[in-house]
């Protein structure tokens, strides 16, 4: 199995830990953009996980209609 995206503590320069979850399948440029973003596909919990400014991320994905959520602290 993989490793969450969040599992490794970063520096808080990188941004906040976040979940991104979409009600369907995003374009192939949304995602390509997430994982630029160094953001990773959780399969179990069926959605992106990662770091970055909740504003950053929500404008990127609001054309798709994705949710960026605050992950859950530890």
């Amino acid at each position: 199995t993989g490793g969450s995206a969040l599992a490794t503590p970063k520096p808080e320069a990188d941004g906040d830990a976040l979940h991104v979850a979409f009600v369907t399948r995003p374009p192939a440029g949304i995602t390509k953009a997430l994982r630029g973003k160094g953001f990773r596909w959780n399969r179990e919990a069926e959605r992106w996980e990662g770091r970055g400014q909740i504003e950053d991320i929500t404008a990127m994905v609001a054309s798709a209609g994705g949710k960026v959520m605050p992950a859950a602290p530890a």
